[in-house]
């Protein structure tokens, strides 16, 4: 009785802030210092963060203002491209209330969320978080399944933030040894999945010179993904 209690109090609230207006969507959470969310109420209504207040802990750490801000710019986030989508918000609704009425989905996928929330050290994760959720909803429409979405938050978790603007600058202005001198980032990239590293080659892929690495088909969804929010 007590777990499901604990469980209610861990998910109902990320679920009434998916759904709802309670997040003022006027402020710009990421660009906030973390001390801001020590006011009054900004922490309370944080699952996780917020049941341990309620239940007597009195010290937070750095850790735990990262991921409030987190959760913050994750829902505030949604929330936007809910109101700038009919659609979106229509999904949102209907999705979760089919997580309400199974426990064992509202257990794995909104604990998966703030799971992910909590591991994430750059606000800009939780941003490209929530397009990866958002993608997820909108299946099957230039969406993606749950397990997909899974992965693709492993994959943001252990990438790099400089890694991300070294992938943008692949898609922008390819993989040659003009454009990288130091491999480092594809090395990493390549370890992810996101990219096929030709050993510090230049080499051709199939009628076309591309350079040293080629992106993979995962790379190119996991892209499209976190930038846009659906598969282009």
């Amino acid at each position: 009785m007590k777990r499901k209690k604990m469980e209610y109090q861990l998910i109902e609230p990320m679920i009434e802030h998916l759904t709802g207006d309670v997040i003022d969507l006027t402020q710009d959470y990421a660009e906030m210092a973390l001390d801001t969310f020590l006011q009054p109420g900004m922490l309370q209504d944080v699952p996780v963060i917020g049941t341990a207040l309620k239940l007597g802990r009195s010290i937070l750490s750095i850790k735990d203002l990262i991921a409030t801000r987190n959760y913050y710019v994750f829902i505030s986030e949604m929330r936007k491209a809910a109101q700038a989508d009919s659609m979106l918000q229509k999904r949102i609704e209907e999705h979760l209330l089919t997580v309400e009425n199974d426990p064992e989905k509202r257990q794995k996928e909104i604990e998966w969320l703030l799971l992910y929330i909590e591991r994430y050290k750059e606000q800009e994760k939780a941003k490209y978080m929530a397009n990866i959720y958002r993608a997820y909803l909108n299946n099957p429409v230039s969406g993606i399944n749950w397990e997909t979405a899974t992965a693709f938050f492993e994959i943001l978790d252990r990438i790099l933030i400089q890694d991300i603007c070294d992938f943008e600058k692949v898609f922008a202005k390819g993989a040659s040894s003009q454009v990288f001198n130091d491999h480092s980032g594809l090395l990493r990239l390549s370890a992810l999945g996101l990219l096929q590293y030709f050993n510090g080659r230049e080499e051709a892929y199939g009628h076309n010179k591309s350079g040293l690495a080629v992106v993979t088909s995962q790379g190119k969804l996991f892209y499209s993904i976190i930038k846009y929010g659906k598969a282009i």
